[in-house]
């Protein structure tokens, strides 16, 4: 399988700064039937890429699709891919750049949450945010 990567590594914008996350991925592979059905799916971001790797490659290689299955799917991947990192885009494009110190017991918490939830440390830190101030809010 690493030759399949280096020649066919169409994930490796997956999970980098594009902000496209494995979950989006993993329910991509689910919703066009390439996610192996019967194979768990790990808790860490590795776990989470195998699967999504083992997937595509499982459904590539032993699965009887023809050649223009297999670039249809493809580009339709490719396109779904754009179009998210598209959305993804256009809503960081208000964002503020916010450099704060945390204890390194913070920081693994939102580590934990974001892998465990497959979003951005930074989704984890907005969403506790907003929660904090409805918090704040109800209470006044």
């Amino acid at each position: 399988w690493s030759d399949m990567i280096v020649g066919q590594n169409i994930f490796n914008d997956v999970n980098g700064s594009t902000g496209v996350t494995l979950k989006w991925l993993i329910t991509y592979l689910r919703e066009n039937k390439v996610a192996l059905s019967e194979y768990p799916i790990g808790e860490s971001m590795e776990e989470k890429l195998a699967f999504c790797y083992a997937s595509y490659f499982t459904w590539f290689s032993w699965y009887e699709n023809s050649d223009a299955d297999k670039k249809l799917f493809l580009t339709r991947f490719k396109s779904a891919l754009s179009t998210q990192k598209s959305r993804v885009k256009k809503r960081t494009g208000n964002l503020k750049v916010l450099n704060v110190n945390v204890s390194e017991e913070t920081h693994d918490k939102i580590r934990d949450i974001s892998i465990s939830e497959g979003i951005s440390n930074s989704r984890v830190i907005e969403h506790a945010i907003n929660l904090a101030w409805k918090d704040k809010r109800f209470k006044n």
